[in-house]
C-alpha cells in the first residue's frame, strides 16, 4: 500500500503535506469520524481526497452545487483519477450507468447532492457499493442551508444505516462553536477526532469604506489596485452593473449568476481563471471549490447578512500566501436594507398559510390529494396574479419547504435533452415501418451523436429546419415517439419545478414549525448584529471575525484599516478601547465642549485623548454642533 507521502507526489505534485493535512488524513485511514475546519485555500479536498485513493472502495463526496461538483470532478479526472458526479442535469439513463460503474467499475469519487442521498434508486445502487467513505464537503450547509431551506442536509445520517461501519468526513472553511455542533449532531459523528486550524489570514487586508457612491468607490478601488478581482454583488442586476461601469471605465470584466446559460457561466469562469478577464462581478455561490490561488482583491459593496458568508468570500483572496485585500463598502441604507431582509425572510404565519392554499388552488388539487403531484411554477406570474409580494412568496415557499410539505426546484433545463430507448438496428426498422417519421428520425441521428449512449442535448427548431418539417409538428412527433417507447425526452423549461410532499389539508391544519419564527430568526438576528459591528466597531477587523467564530487572541493583525489607522495616531487598541468608551460615556447624556470633555477624561494622556477625538471627528463617530461642542454621532 503506497504512503500518504507517495500519493501526494504522484497526484498532486508536492512533496509535503500543509499544517494538520497530514493528521486528518491519518485519522481518516484509521477508521475515524474527522471533523475538519480549515480555512479557505488550507487545503480541504485533499484531506479525504488522498485517503480515497489508498482505501479501496468509491468514496462518496455529498456537495451543495452542481458548479462545485463539477469543477471538483474535473480537477480530479484531470490528474487521471476516477471521478463522477450524479445531479438532477442528468437523464435517469445516464445515473443508472453512473451508478452501475461505481459497483462494478473502477470508479473512485462518486458526486452527489444530499437531496440525491434519499432516492430509492441511489440507495439500492448503494447497498451494493463498496463504500470506502463519505466525506461532506462544505459541511456548514448542514447547519445554514439543512435549517433554512435544504431539509435533506438534516438527514444525510440515514444513509448509516446501510453503511454502519464507514468513515464520514465533515469539512469546512467556516463554522462556529454552533453550526459545529449541530454538524457533529446531525451527521451522527461518532468518536470524532476534531481539526481545526486559526481562521487567521494574516495575508488578507480586510478594510471597511463608508461611501454615498458605491460605483465611483468601486471604479477608484480597481483602479488602485491591480490583479484577480471578484466582487460580490447582492442581486443578478447588480452583477451586470457593476460589470458594465468597470468596462465603461477601461477595467475587463464579466458578470456570473445563476440564470445565466450553462455553456455561458463556463466561458465567463474560464475567462476569469485564465486571467482574459480581470475583474468578475457575482452573485455569492461564485468561487466555491473554484481552484484559483491569485485573487488579490474582493470587494463587497453592500453587508453581507452573515459573518460566515463574508469571510468565506473574503477567503477567496490571497490562496497562493501573497497579500490581497478585502474591501468591504457601506453606507447608511445598507443598514435599513439588512432589517428589512430579516423581516421579509419570516413572513408572519398567515401569509404562509395564505401561499400555501393558493398554491393547491392554482394546479386545482383538492383537500386530501396532491401527494406526489409536480409541475412547472413560475414564480413572477404567481405573484402577480395573486397579489404577493415576490419575496414574500419565496420566503414563505422557503417555510412550506422546511416544514416538508413541498419542494422547489429552484432551475430549469437549458436545452432540451433526447435519447433513444431502442437499438440502432430496432430504430431502423421503426423508420421503415412509419415512413412519416423517417425524416426526422434521420436528422436526429446525423445531427447528434451519442444519442444511443446518453441523453443529448437538442434543439427542436434546427431539426425542423432540417427536416422541412413545421415546429409544431415536430414537437407532436416527438411526444409520439416518447408515447411508442422509441425515446427518451425532455423538454427545455427555464421554469422551476414545483412537487407537493404532502396532500392538502385545511390551512387550520397546516403544521408549520415554530423553531423557524423563534430559534432561527434569533440566530439570523445576531448573525446581521455581527455584521453590524463588524462595520462600525473600531477594532481589528480580523479580530472581530476570529471572535465571531470562537477564537480569541491578544495581539491585532497590524494592516487592516483600524490597525493602520491606530498606528499613526500613536496609540494601541487597548489605549484607544479605553479612551473612547470613556469619550462614550461623557458625550451619552449631553454634547460637552472641548474643555468639559478634557476634564472628564483626565486619567488619560492628553494628547493621546485629543488624537483620539480627532480621529473619531474624521471617522464620523463624533460631529461638533453648532455651539461649537461635541456629541455622538449615529452609526447608521
Amino acid at each position: 500500500m503506497p504512503s500518504p507521502k507517495e500519493i501526494l507526489k504522484k497526484y498532486w505534485g508536492f512533496d509535503s503535506f500543509r499544517d494538520t493535512q497530514e493528521e486528518i488524513i491519518e485519522s481518516v485511514l484509521q477508521g475515524n469520524d474527522t471533523f475538519a475546519l480549515l480555512p479557505t485555500g488550507g487545503g480541504k479536498s485533499l484531506c479525504f481526497q488522498l485517503p480515497a485513493l489508498i482505501k479501496p472502495g468509491v468514496c462518496i463526496v455529498v456537495s451543495p452545487l452542481i458548479a462545485l461538483m463539477e469543477d471538483q470532478v474535473n480537477q480530479l479526472q484531470r490528474r487521471n483519477i476516477s471521478a463522477v458526479s450524479v445531479h438532477s442535469g442528468l437523464h435517469k439513463s445516464e445515473i443508472d450507468r453512473i451508478l452501475d460503474n461505481c459497483i462494478y467499475g473502477s470508479t473512485k469519487f462518486l458526486y452527489v447532492s444530499p437531496e440525491r442521498l434519499k432516492t430509492e434508486i441511489f440507495i439500492e445502487r448503494m447497498k451494493k457499493m463498496d463504500v470506502s467513505m463519505v466525506a461532506i464537503d462544505e459541511s456548514h450547509c448542514v447547519s445554514q442551508w439543512g435549517h433554512d431551506f435544504r431539509p435533506a442536509y438534516l438527514e444525510i445520517s440515514k444513509i448509516r444505516e446501510w453503511l454502519p461501519n464507514t468513515p464520514f468526513i465533515a469539512l469546512t472553511a467556516t463554522a462556529t462553536e454552533h453550526v459545529k455542533s449541530d454538524i457533529i449532531e446531525y451527521l451522527e459523528l461518532k468518536n470524532v477526532q476534531v481539526f481545526s486550524k486559526s481562521f487567521a489570514r494574516e495575508n488578507i487586508r480586510f478594510i471597511v469604506r463608508k461611501s454615498i457612491n458605491k460605483s465611483a468607490k468601486i471604479v477608484e478601488i480597481c483602479s488602485k489596485m491591480s490583479g484577480s478581482t471578484i466582487i460580490y454583488a447582492d442581486t443578478r442586476k447588480h452583477t451586470k452593473d457593476y460589470a458594465d461601469l468597470l468596462n465603461s471605465n477601461g477595467i475587463r470584466a464579466s458578470f456570473y449568476h445563476a440564470g445565466l446559460k450553462s455553456e455561458d457561466k463556463t466561458k465567463i469562469q474560464n475567462d476569469w481563471i485564465s486571467g482574459a478577464v480581470r475583474v468578475i462581478c457575482a452573485t455569492n455561490a461564485f468561487g466555491m471549490g473554484i481552484d484559483k490561488s491569485d485573487v488579490r482583491l474582493v470587494i463587497h459593496p453592500h453587508i453581507p447578512s452573515e459573518p460566515e458568508a463574508f469571510y468565506q468570500e473574503a477567503g477567496r483572496a490571497g490562496r497562493d500566501g501573497k497579500t490581497s485585500l478585502s474591501v468591504l463598502i457601506y453606507n447608511s441604507s445598507d443598514f435599513e436594507n439588512l432589517d428589512r431582509f430579516l423581516v421579509t425572510k419570516y413572513p408572519d404565519p398567515n401569509s404562509v398559510k395564505r401561499v400555501y392554499s393558493l398554491l393547491f388552488q392554482e394546479y386545482r388539487i383538492a383537500f386530501g390529494t396532491g401527494e406526489g403531484f409536480s409541475a412547472n411554477f413560475d414564480m413572477s406570474s404567481f405573484s402577480i396574479k395573486h397579489g404577493i409580494n415576490i419575496s414574500t412568496l419565496h420566503y414563505s415557499i422557503k417555510i412550506l419547504e422546511k416544514a416538508e410539505h413541498l419542494a422547489l426546484q429552484n432551475y430549469g433545463r437549458e436545452s432540451s435533452k433526447l435519447m433513444f430507448k431502442i437499438s440502432h438496428t430496432e430504430v431502423y426498422k421503426f423508420q421503415v415501418a412509419n415512413p412519416n417519421l423517417d425524416d426526422l428520425l434521420t436528422v436526429i441521428i446525423r445531427s447528434y451523436g451519442g444519442t444511443f449512449e446518453h441523453m443529448v442535448s437538442i434543439d427542436e427548431k434546427t431539426i425542423a429546419q432540417r427536416a422541412k418539417l413545421p415546429f409544431a409538428l415536430v414537437d407532436n412527433y416527438l411526444e409520439n415517439l416518447v408515447s411508442r417507447g422509441i425515446i427518451y425526452y425532455e423538454p427545455k423549461s427555464r421554469l422551476p419545478k414545483i412537487t407537493f410532499l404532502r396532500s392538502r389539508v385545511q390551512e387550520t391544519y397546516l403544521s408549520l414549525p415554530k423553531e423557524i419564527y423563534v430559534d432561527r430568526k434569533h440566530q439570523d438576528e445576531e448573525r446581521l448584529e455581527s455584521m453590524k459591528s463588524y462595520v462600525t466597531r473600531v477594532r481589528c477587523r480580523m479580530n472581530a471575525l476570529l471572535e465571531y467564530f470562537g477564537e480569541t487572541r491578544k495581539e491585532t493583525c497590524g494592516i487592516c484599516d483600524v490597525c493602520s489607522s491606530l498606528n499613526t495616531i500613536g496609540v494601541t487598541q487597548k489605549e484607544f478601547d479605553k479612551i473612547s468608551t470613556g469619550l462614550n460615556i461623557a458625550l451619552k447624556s449631553k454634547p460637552l465642549l472641548p474643555n468639559e470633555l478634557t476634564s472628564h477624561l483626565k486619567k488619560f494622556n492628553s494628547q493621546k485623548v485629543t488624537d483620539v477625538v480627532k480621529w473619531m471627528v474624521d471617522n464620523d463617530l463624533i460631529e461638533i454642533n453648532e455651539e461649537e461642542k461635541f456629541e455622538l454621532k449615529e452609526t447608521k
